[in-house]
């Protein structure tokens, strides 16, 4: 095992297909049979993995009549059956099913950490998927529109940036891309810290990809939104440092 390497000690595993004195009787007609199944075609197996310059560790093989082969465990993607204050029922499991047996990404955990973190997530990372930040109410004033403005590079110096930056402009405006300040709150006002699952140190969190649609010109100032209309559609990638190494898609049927 991993854990058992540390000190030395190294472990695999055999799955035999051979004769011995009290299963010999039972094919004795077989003689064919007999021969080639016979112990001395496992032992150099045996003798090898215990053998001190044998590295091999955690490998499952089987043996029998010559040949050695190396096994494999195989994963399916797999499904969540359990929801949150519902309790886990045999209707829940009967209704995964397709997506419990299904091969087509299966993953072959290769280690006892793989089992319990790989191939899309551990239990607790397979509950984070597809989970919803908590509705939330956003508020502005001219003052952040404009510290946006400059910080993205607005200036006094282009008469055409005014509008951006000086509040009592007759068409003073919001930048449009000031949309994804908004849609970020819901993020770093503490709604991915609660996304059960996931354990994640804000200061590795990276941004990493933006996408913005916007429906309607964003208001001046807004001092209470909460899902009263639809102003802006915001979606984003983040790249949490030290959060992954439980496998899943590198991509989902959701981008834009």
């Amino acid at each position: 095992m991993p854990e058992a390497s540390v000190k030395c000690i190294l472990q695999s595993t055999w799955l035999t297909i051979m004769l011995d004195i009290l299963t010999s009787s039972i094919v004795e007609d077989t003689l064919d049979l007999v021969e080639a199944l016979k112990p001395e075609y496992v032992a150099p197996l045996v003798l090898w993995l215990c053998h001190e310059s044998c590295e091999e560790n955690g490998g499952l093989f089987e043996v029998g009549a010559g040949w050695i082969g190396k096994l494999r465990w195989e994963r399916t993607l797999g499904a969540i059956v359990r929801q949150k204050n519902h309790p886990m029922t045999p209707e829940a499991v009967k209704a995964n099913w397709k997506k419990i047996c299904d091969f087509e990404n299966a993953s072959k955990p290769q280690s006892i950490q793989e089992l319990l973190s790989g191939n899309g997530g551990s239990v607790a990372t397979k509950l984070a998927v597809g989970q919803k930040l908590p509705s939330f109410s956003s508020a502005y004033t001219e003052l952040e529109a404009i510290m946006y403005a400059l910080g993205v590079g607005a200036s006094i110096k282009d008469p055409k940036d005014l509008k951006f930056i000086y509040e009592g402009s007759s068409d003073f405006s919001c930048l449009p891309t000031f949309g994804v300040i908004i849609g970020q709150k819901s993020i770093m006002g503490g709604g991915l810290a609660e996304i059960p699952g996931l354990s994640i140190n804000f200061a590795k969190v990276l941004h990493g990809e933006q996408y913005l649609e916007l429906y309607k010109p964003l208001p001046r100032a807004v001092f209470s939104y909460s899902e009263k209309e639809l102003t802006c559609y915001n979606q984003f990638s983040l790249f949490l440092v030290g959060s992954g190494g439980f496998g899943g898609k590198r991509t989902s049927d959701k981008v834009k």
